[in-house]
């Protein structure tokens, strides 16, 4: 059998719990007689569409792709922060050079959730290992930026407006405003196509959607996979 892995970031650049995952995973496939290759993102300072695409070595007897993208180029990097169809494209043309048998995505920050129903398109049998809370959660971790556990999750379509703002960049204030402010304040702006502010009102439109956006694209995955009980009850909890 012929396995595809998708990953955020992997060694040799970057180490963590994922990618260290991901090797265990490729490794003992490998011991199986499994073919396997890995493709991960590298976020590049180009800016010039030829600075993007993918440069392929090999990692430890594996494949590597490295799909090197800077997500600041996008048309809309808010929205392209967890729906980006040029990197499903990118990965689906990958896939079509590579004729995995099974997709198993076990990270798609950076690649966006996009690329799912694309490799489903495809006839590619695609399963989903939910290594953290990046679907739930841009912040990935289910941390607010003072530290605390987000108790709620994404359980109204402003919620994680204020994380955005900390964490990307998107939907800016020029002014230190509570958070019941910032949601009267990004109500006004999707009710007015004519909002003096129209990046904010354009990064407000596609956090607001993001929950559910990520949550029929993960959908559509053969599989899922929780790694812990706590996580299946959460994510079963918010769809």
């Amino acid at each position: 059998m012929r396995i595809l892995f998708l990953t955020h970031q992997y060694f040799p650049r970057h180490v963590g719990g994922t990618e260290m995952l991901v090797r265990g995973l490729a490794s003992q496939m490998r011991s199986r007689g499994h073919e396997v290759a890995v493709l991960a993102y590298v976020e590049t300072p180009g800016t010039e569409l030829h600075d993007f695409g993918f440069r392929v070595s090999e990692f430890e007897g594996a494949p590597l792709w490295e799909l090197h993208y800077n997500l600041a180029c996008a048309a809309n990097p808010a929205e392209a922060e967890f729906d980006n169809p040029f990197i499903a494209g990118l990965v689906a043309h990958a896939a079509g050079e590579i004729k995995p048998d099974v997709v198993h995505a076990m990270h798609l920050m950076k690649l966006s959730a996009a690329v799912l129903p694309r490799l489903k398109q495809m006839g590619i049998p695609v399963v989903a290992t939910l290594c953290d809370f990046w679907p739930i959660c841009l912040r990935h971790t289910l941390l607010l930026p003072e530290g605390d556990i987000c108790q709620t999750g994404p359980d109204h379509p402003m919620r994680c407006l204020r994380c955005a703002q900390v964490t990307h960049g998107f939907a800016k204030t020029t002014n230190d405003e509570s958070e019941l402010a910032l949601w009267q304040r990004a109500e006004a702006a999707l009710a007015d196509a004519a909002f003096p502010e129209p990046e904010f009102r354009c990064d407000v439109a596609a956090i607001t959607t993001r929950t559910e956006r990520i949550r029929s694209a993960f959908l559509m995955a053969d599989r899922l996979l929780a790694l812990t009980e706590f996580q299946r009850l959460l994510f079963v909890r918010h769809g």
